[in-house]
């Protein structure tokens, strides 16, 4: 987990980046980037899998992939987690959008 000091010196850049590259929706790779982009008051194990504003975009939280190393029983969750992302994604930037698995 980054210290305070490096999350207060990264997260202005990491913003500036999303800001430039300007992504319709953006996936929150465990309770770290959660907590940092979207606030103390989310909790991965409780808010993963739902959409939540964060910074003017759609924001999903998704368990972070060494929680998957972990624990496989949060596989079929994430990837449940990952369809609703193909969705999204196809509601609000490529309704013709395809994937052989959803």
């Amino acid at each position: 987990m980054p210290t305070l000091h490096e999350t207060t010196i990264c997260i202005p850049y990491l913003l500036k980046q999303i800001e430039i590259i300007d992504p319709k929706i953006l996936i929150l790779l465990g309770a770290t980037s959660l907590k940092y982009m979207a606030g103390n008051t989310y909790r991965i194990t409780r808010d993963r899998g739902k959409w939540i504003p964060v910074n003017g975009r759609l924001a999903i939280p998704v368990f972070h992939p060494a929680a998957l190393l972990r624990n496989p029983d949060l596989k079929r969750p994430t990837w449940e987690d990952y369809k609703e992302v193909v969705q999204k994604y196809r509601e609000l930037v490529d309704a013709n959008h395809k994937s052989d698995y959803v």
